[in-house]
């Protein structure tokens, strides 16, 4: 049978809101692709240049920053303008929203709780005992937004900054980046879930918390009727992997059963 009937046979209404969607996003990736180029070029430069010409470069690059920050969102602004306009099956949009919120690209609301870590108050003296450990660190945020999952949260966030499937929190020098955005304590952890099962699960005998309180870190879990959590600043973005279609999976498990 001909391959392009068959093509024609199989194409929805409904697939063509989406498709027009993936060519915004796609856009939207390559510009943002190329404008990171183009001011990767700039920064090559950098390494004869003084302290007064680095603050400058660095000055212009945040504001360029910025400008695409800006930019990015009011595409994002468009695309969801988009969608509210031309998906009016409720099956597909339906499955849109859950996309939106397991890609972290929707702000979402409803109860949970807020951690709020600050460093000790002798921190800030080098000569105290083990000073190193009196600071929050990226491990010590990591390893809570994982045992914020593992007790059923639903959306976290630090200092504003969403964490999704691609969120990197690691340290650089002095500080913490979260998404690549720079975060200073006190350290605001929001979390929506069920406030209950949330607070106790970071309240056990021997967890994060209790250890960072040892260390005298300043904590404070409050349970919260309603949490409003932002969507990602930047959307995550794919360049090596592939969606996998059903035919070609059915296809690899086929293969792996004959083996």
């Amino acid at each position: 049978m001909n391959k392009r009937f068959n093509l024609k046979r199989n194409i929805k209404p409904s697939h063509i809101p989406i498709t027009v969607v993936s060519l915004c996003f796609g856009g939207m990736i390559a510009f943002l692709l190329s404008a990171n180029m183009s001011g990767s070029k700039i920064v090559k430069n950098t390494t004869d240049m003084n302290r007064d010409q680095l603050l400058v470069q660095y000055m212009k690059l945040s504001e360029e920053n910025a400008k695409l920050l800006e930019e990015t969102e009011i595409m994002r602004l468009r695309i969801d303008n988009f969608l509210n306009d031309q998906l009016s099956d409720p099956d597909v949009q339906a499955q849109v929203d859950e996309l939106r919120v397991l890609a972290g690209t929707t702000a979402l609301k409803g109860p949970g709780i807020t951690i709020t870590l600050d460093d000790t108050k002798n921190s800030g003296n080098p000569s105290s005992p083990d000073a190193s450990l009196m600071v929050v660190h990226d491990s010590d945020l990591y390893v809570l937004v994982n045992e914020l999952k593992s007790s059923g949260a639903e959306a976290v966030e630090i200092n504003g900054q969403r964490v999704g499937a691609t969120t990197a929190i690691r340290c650089a020098g002095p500080i913490i980046q979260v998404n690549s955005t720079s975060i200073a304590p006190p350290f605001v952890i929001n979390a929506i879930g069920d406030p209950d099962i949330l607070y106790g699960g970071m309240n056990f005998p021997n967890g994060t918390l209790s250890w960072l309180k040892t260390m005298e870190i300043d904590v404070k879990v409050e349970k919260k009727n309603e949490i409003v959590i932002s969507a990602l600043k930047v959307k995550p973005t794919l360049v090596n992997a592939t969606v996998v279609t059903a035919d070609k999976e059915s296809n690899t498990q086929s293969k792996k059963g004959a083996k």
